[in-house]
């Protein structure tokens, strides 16, 4: 899960400006940013640390913008968080160092997701975006052959659930040869 977008900040001085892109590792939010001109090189990685602690609890895509706050135009960013809130954070592209604050709550109460329908999918895909969402997995093998697929989950898929919710997944994989 990623964002990306491109600054006035230039590696050239007078290029087209950065590529600056902020990525979800894991519950964590890393940045990286690249030279506007040749060699065009990938900088950074690091996990940000905004007011001197790592960012952390982060689910779902961020959402990276480059604001006209400040003479040289902050970066704002606003992210899910795993209790169901939403948040803010900035960069001080003013600043020494330019260093992220926050998060500020933006929306303090959980927010609902739409529980979305995996019965069909491979089990490993089905996880990944039930997790990506803030959803808890658990599943139940009901056997058969590699790969598994889901066919059921609970709740059932259109259902409005709070991130944390828990959701059953029932897999099978395909039968196996007879002799």
């Amino acid at each position: 899960m990623l964002s990306l977008i491109q600054s006035r900040f230039s590696s050239l001085s007078n290029g087209p400006g950065n590529l600056e892109l902020v990525v979800r590792v894991g519950d964590q939010l890393h940045y990286y940013w690249r030279d506007d001109g040749p060699p065009f090189d990938w900088h950074g990685g690091d996990a940000i640390v905004a007011d001197g602690q790592t960012v952390t609890g982060v689910i779902g895509t961020p959402c990276l913008i480059k604001s006209t706050f400040g003479r040289k135009g902050n970066f704002e960013l606003v992210i899910s968080l795993s209790n169901g809130s939403l948040a803010h954070l900035w960069r001080d592209n003013d600043a020494p160092g330019l260093p992220w604050h926050g998060p500020t709550p933006i929306i303090a109460q959980p927010v609902n997701v739409l529980l979305p329908n995996v019965v069909g999918q491979l089990e490993d895909a089905a996880k990944q975006l039930l997790q990506s969402l803030g959803l808890m997995v658990s599943v139940e093998n009901l056997g058969g052959l590699s790969p598994f697929s889901v066919i059921s989950q609970q709740p059932i898929g259109g259902t409005l659930v709070r991130p944390g919710t828990s959701v059953s997944l029932r897999v099978a994989g395909r039968e196996r040869p007879r002799p």
